[in-house]
């Protein structure tokens, strides 16, 4: 499927049970229930990219697609080793696709701790909003 989205459809059985006076279980009725199709994890807004291992252009396309399909603002999301290529992105993205029409609205640093108890570090992350002026 070139350029389609699909929709997936999962069925799922629901059983009622029913208790009768002697003790014993009756199924009285079964039933299919569509549940809505997978989307991005929870509480996670869509105008967020959060940058990882894959080439910068990924990053870079995504935020173009996210301008282009409306959204105003996106939050370019890294932490570790991985900021210096949120720094990156933010700059192809400023430089070569928007030519200075981007700009860097806020920029939060901060300090997480991963790990359990007794093996706990810290990691850097820093939180990039850029904003494309109307």
């Amino acid at each position: 499927m070139h350029g389609r989205t699909q929709r997936i459809r999962i069925l799922r059985p629901i059983q009622c049970v029913t208790y009768v006076e002697s003790g014993e279980q009756n199924m009285t009725e079964q039933q299919e229930v569509e549940t809505p199709p997978p989307t991005r994890q929870s509480g996670i807004p869509s105008n967020t990219v959060f940058i990882g291992q894959k080439p910068i252009m990924a990053y870079v396309t995504a935020i173009v697609m996210q301008f282009t399909s409306g959204s105003s603002e996106v939050k370019i999301k890294a932490r570790g080793r991985a900021i210096s290529a949120a720094v990156d992105v933010v700059e192809v993205c400023r430089r070569r696709f928007f030519e200075g029409k981007l700009n860097v609205k806020k920029i939060t640093i901060g300090t997480e701790q991963l790990g359990e108890e007794g093996q706990v570090r810290n990691v850097s992350t820093i939180e990039i909003t850029v904003e494309r002026p109307t």
